[in-house]
């Protein structure tokens, strides 16, 4: 077989057979080396036993990687070392090299907690980090890329309820009215968020907050904590004026939270 464009690198090739009147065929076709040794990176397992142990990465976790090397080549590939680097400042690489000794022709080598790292408490959610690692047996240099997702808690203001039972009891901002605004805060991240507090402003001159800071409790994944403000409206506010209001959740290292309006009165 004569290849318009020859391969240059390793990798699964795929060979397609047809005929006058047949059905094509598909085979998977291995394409090695014809001499030498060649290193490739094979499965990189995460390791987030000091962490909550689900093997997936989540802000704040310390991690090491588990990786395999494989040796497609001819040869046998002797003094094996890898090294890890990236640029993401969302992380910091403890351990960044691992000796994979002599890996035989065909063959692999796995090293467990080859390489550590340390994942920032403060990392967004779904942040994928890119993880460079460069192979070398002291002849020849091989470069592979690797990622990874982090998981973390991403709490958003979901709903926004008014209580006024010693008003006109009609669920909204009227003058004069003592209330309780209660704001639903939903995790819509992929991990548990941390004990924290919250804190409810307004820039609305005929707003008066009286418990603005309250206790958070951790809110799991996809579900809601509903947090609650006193509230005193001016009787000098007019009715179909807006009250503008911001909520600020800091759970650990993050800063959750949004902004709302309320209208006063039924216009």
């Amino acid at each position: 077989i004569e290849l318009d464009e020859p391969f240059t690198t390793p990798c699964d090739a795929k060979l397609y057979i047809s005929g006058y009147n047949a059905i094509p065929e598909e085979f998977t076709v291995t394409v090695v080396p014809g001499e030498g040794a060649y290193v490739v990176a094979g499965t990189t397992v995460i390791n987030d036993a000091a962490g909550n142990n689900n093997g997936m990465v989540e802000f704040g976790e310390a991690i090491t990687l588990t990786s395999t090397m494989k040796n497609v080549g001819q040869e046998e590939a002797g003094n094996v070392v890898v090294s890890i680097s990236s640029s993401d400042e969302n992380i910091t690489i403890n351990d960044a090299t691992e000796d994979f000794g002599s890996i035989p022709a065909s063959g692999e080598v796995t090293k467990n907690d080859a390489f550590a790292i340390d994942v920032n408490d403060n990392t967004p959610d779904q942040h994928q980090v890119a993880i460079q690692m460069d192979v070398t047996d002291g002849t020849d240099n091989w470069a592979y890329n690797y990622s990874f997702i982090v998981n973390s808690p991403a709490v958003v203001v979901d709903k926004i309820t008014i209580h006024d039972p010693e008003g006109n009891n009609n669920g909204r901002l009227d003058p004069g009215e003592d209330v309780t605004i209660e704001i639903d805060m939903f995790n819509a991240g992929h991990a548990n968020s941390l004990q924290g507090s919250a804190e409810l402003t307004s820039s609305s001159p005929f707003i008066t907050i009286g418990s603005g800071t309250v206790d958070v409790n951790a809110i799991a994944v996809s579900e809601i904590e509903t947090i609650s403000f006193g509230v005193s409206v001016s009787p000098s506010a007019q009715t179909g004026d807006l009250a503008s209001f911001a909520v600020n959740l800091e759970s650990g290292s993050f800063n959750f939270g949004g902004q709302f309006q309320l209208i006063v009165g039924i216009i």
